[in-house]
């Protein structure tokens, strides 16, 4: 299939991970503003390099990658679908633009997807496994999360895709409304609470220098507690005393522990989105079902409950 990439600042990890794999899926042009990066990417892979989404036909394309922030994304992305082109947006969007994306691709026949990146990085997936072990077990009593404000929404992703049937989550307790560094907010799903803390603040350059939380996520069941320290890891596995014999029990043990290196770490999350072209391409060709966190109902929930929470803590971060 014929894969379009919109943007190539973090286009860019489309176009690398495009590179590496054999599975019929293979670059066939880049959508930029006409910049030189985006130029020598054109050169350097022999596709067009395009300026203007009129100049593009669905012949030309199967699927687009649209890594571009905004409203320029927004636009670009009805843009494609109204010319049966399969998308594949970046996060975050809110739920006005989710809903107007799905009503397009639903006229015209196509799959819009949203590329929340983060939970199909390979710790991640590791975490979800044993999840869902320990879930077998024993219902889940409690879940933890710790994000910034960017990752804000794929790490409510991150924890709406261990329910595989409706997303239903509330805000139940907001912050006390003063301005804070760090914010708690309490939310629920039934009978099970969910503890959100968030870094309230961001350095003025995206540079990682002001990042103190990236994903951090725990899972409280009665015979013990799951624990991603943060995005890559470490895994950890605290069982409860009361589910073992004092011989066989230990403190902790280590699920995941590789300490990833920065260059494992871009080949990680190239691999993730390469994943969700795989996972898209499977789909329209009719070989797989629509994963349950590609369906409407789920990308509305998702993206109605990051702009709820986001207002909740910009309300916070402002009040006073």
């Amino acid at each position: 299939m014929k894969v379009l990439v919109c943007g190539t600042n973090y286009g860019a990890t489309y176009i690398r991970a495009l590179q590496f794999q054999n599975t019929g899926l293979m670059l066939s042009g880049i959508l930029s503003t006409g910049g030189l990066r985006s130029t020598q990417y054109a050169q350097s892979f022999a596709v067009p390099h395009y300026t203007n989404v009129e100049q593009i036909t669905d012949k030309q394309v199967d699927i687009a990658c649209v890594a571009i922030a905004g409203d320029a994304g927004i636009e670009i992305t009805i843009a494609l679908l109204e010319k049966h082109i399969h998308v594949i947006c970046e996060h975050p969007i809110g739920p006005t633009s989710m809903a107007q994306a799905l009503a397009v691709a639903k006229a015209n026949g196509v799959r819009f997807w949203v590329n929340a990146h983060f939970a199909d990085l390979y710790p991640i997936r590791s975490f979800y496994d044993s999840y869902f072990s320990a879930a077998a077990q024993g219902q889940c009593m409690h879940l933890d999360l710790a994000v910034n404000l960017r990752t804000l929404y794929s790490g409510l992703d991150l924890i709406c895709r261990l329910f595989t049937d409706e997303v239903d989550v509330t805000v139940a307790i907001q912050p006390k409304a003063t301005p804070s560094a760090f914010a708690s907010i309490l939310l629920q799903r039934g009978e099970m609470s969910i503890s959100l803390l968030c870094q309230n603040f961001a350095s003025e350059f995206d540079d990682g220098s002001a990042t103190f939380i990236n994903h951090r996520v725990s899972a409280i069941f009665n015979h013990g507690t799951l624990l991603l320290s943060d995005t890559y890891g470490p895994l950890t596995w605290l069982p409860s005393p009361i589910t073992m014999s004092s011989k066989e029990w230990r403190s902790h043990y280590l699920l995941e522990q590789h300490a990833f290196t920065v260059n494992e770490i871009m080949t990680l999350r190239d691999k993730a989105n390469l994943a969700v072209l795989e996972q898209l391409k499977a789909v329209i060709y009719g070989g797989s079902d629509c994963p349950h966190f590609q369906t409407p109902d789920y990308l509305i929930a998702l993206s109605k409950l990051w702009e709820n929470v986001y207002l909740v803590l910009n309300g916070s971060n402002e009040a006073g």
